[in-house]
């Protein structure tokens, strides 16, 4: 076989004997939901999905009058960046506590709330105050709109939830249990567009309960959970 490579949250690593690949795997440093690919195909598939890969091995006695290696790997890798692929997050779903639509309703009323807060100042500010709050078209409506996406963005990006989510004791993760990055979260937030459809998250609360994991579109792209904090 020839060379492979691994991806794993955006970053490859690689190339890989297969030998190696088999080593990784079977020490647990390769998820089964890691990107796999041969040097010489360009198609990404998912770790499980490699023949063999997975497969147990049976032990090899060591050879007479010599004691086993300490060592971790059979060989060192290659020289190179990103050659080894880092040991899986600690944290493995099957043990994390997913949440359902209930507490991410409220968590997404406080956050409803804090921006009622906002757009009021931003009106204020603008002039479209009304005598029934306010009412934003135009330059202050589109500022608007990047303030909410920056929020949710840059909230579960940075510190793992929005403040309604923070304050329910609820974070966004991979769901290999590490943490969410910007990259992820901005995957998630944009498709809230389509989650909201046909109107008020429908098809998103649909999406929930069939989930084992209880995750939306936006979560099933990136590959994020809402989970308890007490679980991780």
């Amino acid at each position: 076989m020839g060379k492979w490579f691994l991806r794993r949250d955006n970053t490859e690593y690689g190339p890989y004997d297969w030998e190696q690949l088999i080593s990784y795997a079977r020490e647990g440093r390769i998820l089964k939901t890691d990107l796999i690919r041969e040097e010489s195909s360009g198609n990404w598939d998912y770790a499980q999905n490699i023949p063999g890969l997975f497969s147990p091995a049976p032990p090899l006695p060591p050879a007479q009058g010599t004691m086993p290696s300490a060592a971790p790997y059979a060989y060192p890798p290659p020289a190179g960046a990103n050659m080894v692929p880092p040991a899986p997050y600690a944290s493995p779903s099957a043990e994390m506590a997913f949440v359902g639509v209930g507490l991410r309703f409220i968590a997404l009323v406080i956050d409803s709330f804090v921006f009622f807060v906002l757009g009021y100042v931003i009106a204020f500010i603008t002039g479209n105050t009304t005598a029934d709050g306010y009412a934003m078209e135009g330059a202050p409506a589109f500022l608007m709109f990047i303030i909410g996406i920056a929020y949710f963005v840059l909230m579960e990006g940075k510190t793992g939830g929005t403040l309604g989510k923070l304050a329910l004791g609820l974070r966004v993760r991979k769901v290999d249990g590490s943490p969410c990055s910007i990259t992820d979260a901005l995957v998630r937030n944009i498709l809230r567009i389509i989650d909201f459809l046909p109107f008020f998250y429908l098809l998103g609360i649909i999406l929930i309960w069939t989930s084992p994991r209880k995750q939306r579109l936006g979560d099933r792209v990136a590959r994020t959970v809402v989970v308890k904090a007490s679980s991780l």
